[in-house]
């Protein structure tokens, strides 16, 4: 996913993604485990995904947007699973955490969803122990023509 907000501290923000029940965390108030106001950057323009370049978002730091390529806080997106249609939500909220600076604002936001469909184990046995099952009927039906 993409994520683009600006202004304001990201220290402050916190970020989720949901779905059918899931929820990867993105951001966590990035930077208060050192300082109670967090990262002083003002933005990000991210791609956010398994295993992004640039490591965890909520570690990003260096640039007010914050660029590049980074991996949730929280949970992964290999987490989602089924059919994709539904309603996914993305949640941001500003937390201050005692600044005053102006609030961040979310620019904009992009899913893709990349459909890798692979079929379930259970569906493969299931065409392979038919198949087997036809063979025998058929093996069966010849044995019985071949004694009579």
């Amino acid at each position: 996913m993409t994520l683009n907000t600006s202004g304001g501290n990201n220290g402050d923000l916190y970020a989720y993604l949901s779905f059918d029940g899931t929820v990867v965390t993105l951001l966590n108030r990035p930077g208060t485990q050192d300082n109670p106001l967090g990262f002083m950057d003002a933005g990000y323009n991210v791609t956010v995904e398994d295993g992004g370049a640039d490591g965890n978002l909520n570690l990003a730091t260096g640039g007010s947007p914050v660029t590049g390529a980074y991996s949730p806080d929280a949970g992964s997106f290999s987490d989602f699973t089924g059919s994709p249609n539904g309603t996914w939500t993305l949640f941001v909220a500003d937390l201050s955490g005692g600044d005053t600076g102006p609030d961040s604002q979310l620019n904009s936001w992009y899913l893709t969803i990349n459909d890798t469909t692979v079929p379930e184990p259970i569906t493969c046995g299931l065409i392979v122990f038919a198949m087997l099952g036809a063979a025998v009927r058929l093996a069966g039906r010849r044995l019985r023509r071949k004694i009579a």
